[in-house]
């Protein structure tokens, strides 16, 4: 590991991801180009989720310079938000969106951790906790809507 990357790990491991700076983000970006160019031929930046990102106008400058300079891949996950989409204009795009039967499948693998519906909850019955599983997932089908 150079020690380029502990000395910015040890800076900034206190500090919450999500009230980074715009110098710490440079700070990472030019530490992160530094190991690129150095170490690496070729390299895969995956951002997950960018539309919770504080500011991607903040972040998104950055990357695309760190990828101008480094030839990086990119790979970005977001919602569809038309901000963030405008900022990749020209970029390859494909729109996923899941299912109702993809969401529903995620559900009943996770039911069982409310604790209304667990097993041992003795005081519902198995038709009432099929009913309340039936109505949750119903609800929130009907408002992800494939998000």
């Amino acid at each position: 590991m150079p020690k380029t990357v502990k000395d910015l790990y040890d800076k900034h491991k206190r500090t919450p991801s999500w009230s980074r700076s715009i110098s710490e983000i440079r700070d990472f970006s030019q530490t992160l180009q530094y190991v690129v160019s150095d170490y690496y031929t070729r390299v895969f930046i995956v951002i997950d989720a960018l539309d919770e990102c504080q500011d991607p106008r903040t972040l998104l400058p950055e990357i695309f310079k760190l990828q101008a300079d480094t030839g990086a891949n990119l790979f970005t996950t977001s919602r569809p938000i038309e901000e963030i989409k405008k900022q990749f204009e020209g970029s390859l795009l494909l729109e996923i969106s899941a299912t109702n039967e993809d969401v529903g499948k995620y559900l009943d693998g996770h039911m069982s951790q409310l604790q209304i519906l667990a097993e041992r909850n003795k005081e519902l019955s198995e038709k009432i906790r099929t009913e309340i599983k039936t109505e949750i997932k119903t609800k929130i089908i009907k408002v992800v809507k494939g998000v």
